[in-house]
């Protein structure tokens, strides 16, 4: 049997202790740390990422296949919620800090996303980029609390 783990417990252990302590009868203390390891694993597989755009924006679809790769390799299996904002309207109460904007379990990944109020229809840059960087994303996802 061959199982796939998400990259928290793969970081924690290797595939021969994987199947060492999977062989070890229930009950056995070294039995009860990988399952617990792998449920602490797996905490992060049903999180609420959300890819908030304008449409002919540039960075949109470069930062939604970021966004899915990233979220694959941290183990998350709900999908990415993409949203396209219409209007100024939209833009105000989705609280939209320009295209892309990426929200991990509603909060913007940006840290320094947090006080502003500057929502509007316009491009947005994560230093010289129209793309955030990955990390912002990986960070998000692990402090993510998970949904359902």
């Amino acid at each position: 049997m061959r199982v796939r783990l998400p990259p928290p417990a793969q970081k924690i252990f290797s595939p021969e202790m994987i199947r060492l302590q999977v062989g070890v009868p229930p009950g056995h203390r070294e039995r009860r740390v990988a399952e617990e390891v792998l449920a602490v694993s797996m905490e992060h597989t049903n999180v609420h990422i959300q890819v908030l755009f304008l449409r002919g924006c540039p960075n949109s679809k470069p930062t939604i296949d970021l966004v899915r790769r990233i979220a694959e390799t941290h183990g998350v299996t709900s999908p990415v919620e993409t949203i396209e904002i219409r209007s100024a309207e939209d833009a105000v109460r989705l609280r939209f800090l320009g295209s892309p904007t990426v929200r991990v379990a509603v909060v913007d990944i940006d840290p320094n996303a947090g006080g502003r109020t500057d929502f509007a229809m316009v491009c947005r840059l994560y230093g010289t980029s129209g793309i955030p960087p990955g990390e912002f994303v990986a960070a998000a996802i692990t402090k993510a609390p998970t949904c359902g």
